[in-house]
């Protein structure tokens, strides 16, 4: 691709930390937890969506804690290593937020998720295309959207002044609690955006070749037609898997994928955010896909909830590339 992005790092930031987690769940050890705690600040710092993961994580581990408490020596290692963790990631977040304080940005880590919520919640947003503004430069817009959000950005919309940033999140909460029907709306169909068919690094690679539409197929077939291919395994291992009950392991892997989408359910939503819980996806695939090898497919690909999942799966599939090639 012609562009690097985060999200590529962040798959594997979010597989090391399921990693680390399974294997300190066997055998607890205190070098796992540093290092878990070091995985998680990196994963802030690069990509800040992941701070919904982190709030997931306490609120479960919380809850397993205190459920088997009666295991006294391990409950208090627990208990210390989650504050060791803590303070791991408050040293490594806590210097990026002085830095941003000392020049009017207040204490945080990322001085755009104000700005990304007032584009995912206005009188202006698409409500399925949510994503719309954030990725245009707010000059470019049409007259109307550009006085619109003038009126709270009198400077470079990417170095907003802490003022301008409380002034953006107001609106962007005003507008929700005028209109929680359309939030609603939005909600639901952000939902279904982020899990689109991929299309970002083809559409880098021709913007940077200069390559034409029918020269873009290919790409999109092996992008697109990749992440496609891996859902359908995906789901039909996760249809069979409920059959007996999903197992600790599948919870847990569903639990994280639902709260790394958080931020996108409430801001706005494309295809390419999906990308760091493929690792999860590919272990559920991997499981249909051997279930295929050994012969078993009947077992995964005959059954009516696999049937039912596989239109409503394929129909986010068509909704999303039917709205891209309308705004376009």
């Amino acid at each position: 691709s012609g562009q690097s992005t985060t999200t590529q790092p962040a798959l594997f930031v979010m597989l090391a930390i399921v990693l680390l987690l399974f294997s300190a769940f066997k055998n607890f050890r205190f070098w796992k937890i540093l290092l878990l705690g070091i995985i998680l600040g990196f994963s802030c710092l690069l990509r800040p969506s992941t701070f919904s993961v982190i709030g997931i994580l306490l609120v479960t581990g919380i809850f397993f804690l205190f459920k088997n408490r009666v295991f006294l020596s391990r409950f208090k290692s627990w208990i210390f290593g989650a504050i060791v963790g803590i303070a791991i990631i408050a040293v490594m977040i806590l210097p990026v937020m002085k830095y941003n304080a000392q020049y009017n940005a207040g204490w945080t880590i990322s001085t755009n998720n104000e700005l990304n919520f007032l584009f995912g919640n206005n009188p202006y947003t698409p409500h399925y295309k949510t994503s719309h503004f954030g990725q245009r430069d707010i000059d470019s817009l049409k007259p109307e959207e550009t006085k619109y959000f003038k009126k709270f950005i009198k400077g470079d919309q990417r170095l907003l002044t802490l003022e301008e940033r409380q002034a953006v999140s107001r609106e962007a909460w005003s507008y929700i609690f005028k209109n929680p029907h359309i939030f609603a709306l939005r909600t639901f169909n952000r939902i279904r955006a982020f899990w689109g068919p991929d299309y970002a690094m083809s559409r880098g690679i021709q913007m940077f070749y200069g390559l034409s539409f029918k020269e873009l197929l290919p790409l999109l077939f092996f992008e697109s037609g990749g992440y496609i291919l891996v859902m359908i395994l995906a789901i039909s291992a996760l249809v069979f898997l409920f059959k007996n009950g999903w197992p600790f392991e599948v919870k847990f892997l569903l639990l994280l994928t639902i709260a790394y989408q958080l931020p996108y359910m409430v801001a706005f939503a494309s295809a390419s955010y999906h990308f760091p819980v493929m690792g999860f996806m590919m272990v559920f695939a991997a499981f249909a896909l051997e279930k295929v090898l050994k012969g078993e497919s009947k077992e995964l690909f005959l059954k009516r909830a696999f049937v039912i999942s596989l239109i409503i799966f394929l129909f986010i599939q068509i909704e999303y590339a039917y709205f891209i090639i309308l705004m376009v």
